[in-house]
């Protein structure tokens, strides 16, 4: 029995930690030492320089335009704020829509190498585009601007060289 607070560990460090436990396991029960491989860039060196790079000068220009821009109210997504009464989940329409492979293959590889970005950033672009193409002819407010809160893995190197491919912990940004 393993028990794991999901403060220390997300589910990306699982995929790392039970090959481990299980060869740990094998080798144990075979009557051998255990001898994982290393492990390149450790969490405690990946926050520390996590911690000097938000200090940076790059980062501090940066505050003045976050702080303004989340100043007041989140922008509405239509011209008419939720209503509780009405916007339940049996009064939601559902749509769907079939890609084409080829073109999810060009979304997923061609288009963030292109534009020298993730995948996030590409299904981020693609929803600005849906919400603009969407409110067309709509008046919602001064600005077009929507906030969505994205949750990522966290896994970013933060230097060349950073290897996190054998790191485990609570990497999960926001």
């Amino acid at each position: 029995l393993l028990i794991v607070n999901h403060l220390a560990l997300d589910t990306v460090s699982l995929r790392i930690l039970l090959p481990d436990l299980a060869e740990t396991y094998e080798e144990l029960a075979a009557g051998r030492e255990a001898a994982l491989d290393p492990v390149p860039t450790s969490f405690r060196h990946w926050a520390r320089e996590l911690a000097e790079q938000a200090g940076s000068e790059d980062r501090l220009t940066e505050v003045a335009q976050w702080v303004d821009f989340l100043q007041g109210p989140d922008p509405l997504l239509t011209t008419e704020p939720v209503n509780p009464e009405r916007d339940l989940q049996n009064t939601m329409r559902e749509t769907s829509a079939h890609i084409p492979m080829a073109i999810t293959s060009e979304l997923l590889t061609s288009v963030p190498t292109a534009f020298h970005a993730g995948i996030d950033d590409v299904l981020l672009a693609g929803l600005t585009a849906a919400v603009a193409e969407w409110r067309d002819g709509q008046s919602v407010g001064a600005g077009s601007a929507i906030l969505v809160d994205v949750e990522g893995h966290g896994r970013v190197p933060l230097s060349d060289a950073d290897d996190l491919s054998r790191t485990v912990g609570w990497f999960t940004s926001s």
